[in-house]
């Protein structure tokens, strides 16, 4: 409902604050040689971080710690995973993170949506590794590496059925079900850019992405583009929707 937040910082601590009135919650410290890389999310009573060791790096795979916001005590673990987010269903009862499949290089796995209360695992397929060509950009089927880069967004449609997918090099974003795992939609052949961020409306009817250059926002119910923007200024590496979804915020 907006009244609190949760955060992490290069101190090893991870904290839930009210912000109204303004106080800390709750929270932890990592142990020595941990930090906190990302994956901050708050949904229904549970919440959750990444954290990798400091001397790994995220490509060497780290753990998504589920925790409760009201106290502070770890819930679960899911391990190994890379990619830089992961984050919960808005009921709380799934989380989503990218999959580390190999240790002795950077081969980033497929998008799972793990089910919190009967650990339950869906594989989001479908999704293509782009060959980055400017001249001829091609897709490439990975069945068991469908997402060969770092996840930087991933988010939930409000009412959980959809989790939309954007990355390192891609330059595009892959939207499927988040039950079945099937590919629903697929933005097309990618810009040469990154996809740092994506973001659904609070009503579930746009889905917006940033890339270096562009602002595109989708209409959920065509998959048609309804907005396309050029950038001014820095690069936007998170966006949101207000409330009320008639606007987005970017951080840069």
């Amino acid at each position: 409902n907006g009244s609190r937040l949760t955060s992490y910082a290069a101190d090893g601590t991870v904290r839930v604050w009210e912000l109204s009135p303004r106080g800390e919650v709750a929270g932890f410290e990592l142990k020595p040689g941990l930090y906190a890389a990302g994956g901050a999310d708050f949904a229904n009573g549970r919440a959750t971080v990444v954290v990798f060791g400091t001397s790994s790096g995220g490509a060497a795979g780290g753990d998504l710690v589920v925790f409760d916001p009201a106290t502070g005590k770890v819930q679960g673990e899911i391990t190994p995973i890379t990619g830089q987010t992961a984050v919960l269903s808005p009921d709380g009862r799934r989380a989503a993170a990218q999959q580390l499949i190999d240790f002795s290089g950077p081969t980033y796995g497929p998008i799972r949506v793990h089910d919190l209360e009967t650990k339950s695992i869906t594989t989001m397929k479908g999704l293509c590794v782009w060959v980055l060509d400017k001249e001829n950009p091609q897709c490439r089927k990975a069945p068991k590496t469908p997402f060969e880069e770092w996840v930087w967004s991933l988010d939930f449609s409000p009412d959980g059925a959809l989790l939309a997918a954007s990355g390192d090099a891609a330059g595009s974003v892959s939207v499927g079900n988040a039950t079945t795992g099937e590919l629903v939609v697929h933005s097309g052949e990618p810009k040469i850019y990154e996809v740092p961020t994506n973001a659904f409306s609070p009503d579930g009817t746009l889905l917006a992405a940033v890339n270096e250059a562009e602002i595109v926002v989708y209409d959920v119910a065509t998959w048609k583009e309804v907005v396309r923007q050029p950038l001014e200024g820095a690069w936007l590496r998170v966006i949101v929707f207000t409330p009320d979804g008639r606007n987005l915020v970017g951080i840069s």
